[in-house]
């Protein structure tokens, strides 16, 4: 798991600059993951539009719901998910606010089921943030494992098929 840490990007997107700093210096010293974060959902979504990432680094977003500003129409979470995932749909999402709305959390999990989770905020969060974002590398680490077992198995089995057919072919000596 520890090559796939360094292959690993968490972003996190909070206008709570405190919050921010807490999450980044917790994951920087707890992980070795890469930790960039931003403070409104646009100032993301004009850094991945920017940043367009080898299938190799494998991302995950931490975004809050509600984002407070200056601008009178600021996006939420729900639609910074959405645009996010029309961006590049291989984002994994942890949503996290402090309401217990259980409406806009279902409808932001439904967005796309298995790849969007919720994390509430508060002040003894992070562990339960690490462990979302340690599912999330683990699961990442079993498809990528799956991938190279399989290729291994086609290898084996078209070689001794190779050699079956040219034991056919030219006989034994």
């Amino acid at each position: 798991m520890k090559s796939i840490e360094n292959k690993t990007i968490i972003y996190i997107i909070d206008d709570d600059q405190l919050f921010l700093r807490i999450m980044e210096t917790k994951f920087r010293n707890m992980s070795r993951f890469k930790v960039l974060t931003f403070s409104s959902g646009e100032e993301f979504l004009d850094y991945l539009k920017k940043n367009n990432f080898s299938k190799s680094i494998f991302q995950i977003a931490i975004t809050d719901y509600n984002f407070l500003s200056k601008v009178d129409k600021q996006m939420n979470g729900v639609e910074l998910i959405k645009k996010i995932k029309k961006i590049n749909p291989h984002i994994k999402v942890i949503l996290t606010t402090q309401q217990d709305d259980k409406t806009l959390i279902n409808e932001a999990l439904s967005i796309d089921p298995g790849s969007i989770s919720f994390v509430p905020k508060n002040e003894e969060s992070f562990e339960l943030f690490l462990d979302e974002v340690r599912y999330y590398v683990s699961e990442h680490t079993v498809k990528i494992l799956k991938k190279r077992k399989l290729i291994s198995q086609t290898v084996f089995f078209s070689t001794l098929l190779i050699g079956i057919i040219m034991f056919l072919v030219f006989g034994f000596d």
